[in-house]
């Protein structure tokens, strides 16, 4: 028989051979896809295999690993909640269900579902100066409170304890015994620390001619910044006395009408930045402080758009070195009263470049009171390049206004500046004067 007569009779046979040489040299990869070898492995697990139900299995342990995972905060937090009621503290935004009570240090604080909490009702307790905070772990239970009240003694380790511990919370208003807080384990020699204390609040009351200061110092940065209050009562604080940092103090609270700042001679205050930055409803400023070691102005009346004049000749710092934005964009301020305030720190970069943005866009501002020597140093450094349109300028530099409604633009240019040498002894009141070109 021939070798075309025995593959034309058995040609079913060369199909199967080719298949076993490529499974053999490709490999398992392959070998499972051939049909031959993937019905032949299907019969004997059939033959083989019992079925058992696994799904269950897989779904508690499944439910098993969850658990693990799950932090002990959310943990705790499903422990305590129970059944929600229709007074449930729960926060929508939460991602997870808040307790209505808990523990800061020793001391108990309670919901009991609503926005009021309750603090040390159970008696006498302590907050370590290692505890991070009030309701530092619980976020969406403090910025939900309307109003808070401290029931007994608490006695507080740390000098911060008291940082942030309302903030945020926009709707609070209300809190009481002040008088509680027991500061006898505090050093003397560190201040008292409030800062943020009502960040973001809408603050109306609260009894701190309770507070039991002595003759503390307290450092108040920021203490009512962002706030939603129109009035604020610090006369109780002292802040004119005790104060050691009020930068940042009353920044960005749009509701703010107006403040007094009591006499007194603090030489603990360095910074004056930003105190009433933002507030661009603040019509009046009465200022009687004095802070002769303060270096900075920057920012302390940025975008108070309703004042109409700014008098902090009580200041008489000397030795002011940062006027960044100082005053820039009060544009309804026609007067300016710095009494004999010195600005010898200029020279230092980089507020030197600076130094030309403390009046920027102040489109009203006609009377600028200052001393002979406070005007020099403004000059010394000034940079029309750098802020042009901006006081103390030269005999170059103009002040533009416009009104966006008719598009009318108005210039001036400012006198007693071209010449140094012309300028009197002592103070002296420089005016705008209005020109037309």
């Amino acid at each position: 028989m021939s070798l075309r007569t025995l593959i034309r009779k058995h040609s079913w046979v060369l199909p199967l051979c080719v298949v076993l040489i490529v499974s053999t040299v490709a490999g398992p990869a392959y070998a499972d896809t051939n049909p031959l070898r993937t019905i032949a492995t299907d019969q004997i697990s059939q033959e083989q295999s019992v079925p058992a139900p696994q799904a269950e299995n897989e779904d508690q342990q499944r439910m098993s690993h969850q658990l693990t995972l799950r932090s002990a905060p959310q943990a705790e937090s499903e422990e305590l909640s129970t059944t929600p009621s229709s007074g449930d503290s729960t926060n929508a935004s939460s991602p997870y269900i808040e307790p209505t009570y808990g523990h800061w240090g020793t001391c108990s604080w309670n919901t009991y579902g609503g926005s009021h909490v309750d603090i040390a009702a159970e008696g006498p307790c302590t907050v370590p100066s290692s505890d991070p905070g009030f309701l530092w772990h619980h976020y969406f239970v403090r910025i939900g409170l309307h109003s808070a009240k401290i029931w007994n003694k608490v006695t507080i380790q740390g000098a911060h304890s008291l940082n942030a511990m309302f903030s945020e919370a926009s709707e609070f208003t209300k809190v009481e015994g002040l008088g509680n807080i027991d500061f006898s384990q505090i050093p003397l020699d560190q201040p008292i620390e409030f800062i943020r204390m009502f960040e973001g609040t809408s603050l109306e009351s609260a009894d701190f001619d309770k507070l039991n200061l002595k003759k503390r110092k307290i450092n108040v940065s920021r203490m009512f910044a962002d706030t939603r209050s129109p009035k604020i009562d610090i006369s109780y604080l002292k802040i004119e006395q005790r104060a050691t940092d009020i930068s940042g103090l009353f920044a960005g609270n749009k509701f703010l009408k107006s403040m007094e700042i009591r006499s007194a001679i603090n030489h603990d205050i360095k910074s004056l930045d930003n105190v009433f930055s933002g507030c661009e409803s603040l019509e009046s400023v009465k200022w009687d402080l004095t802070t002769p070691e303060a270096t900075s102005i920057a920012g302390m009346f940025t975008n108070c758009k309703n004042l109409k004049i700014i008098d902090i000749s009580c200041v008489k710092a000397k030795h002011i070195a940062r006027t960044q934005v100082a005053f820039s964009g009060c544009h309804k301020v026609h007067s300016l009263y710095l009494g004999n305030m010195e600005f010898d720190g200029l020279e230092l970069a980089p507020y030197k470049f600076y130094a030309g943005d403390a009046f920027k866009s102040m489109y009203d501002l006609n009377v600028v009171q200052m001393s002979r020597n406070a005007m020099t140093q403004l000059l010394s450094v000034y940079d029309a390049a750098a802020a042009p349109y901006s006081f103390p300028g030269d005999f170059k530099t103009t002040w533009k206004k416009r009104d966006l409604r008719t598009m009318f633009e108005e210039r001036g240019t400012w006198i007693h500046f071209s010449d140094v040498n012309k300028f009197p002894q002592g103070d002296e009141v420089f005016k705008l004067k209005k020109a037309n070109y």
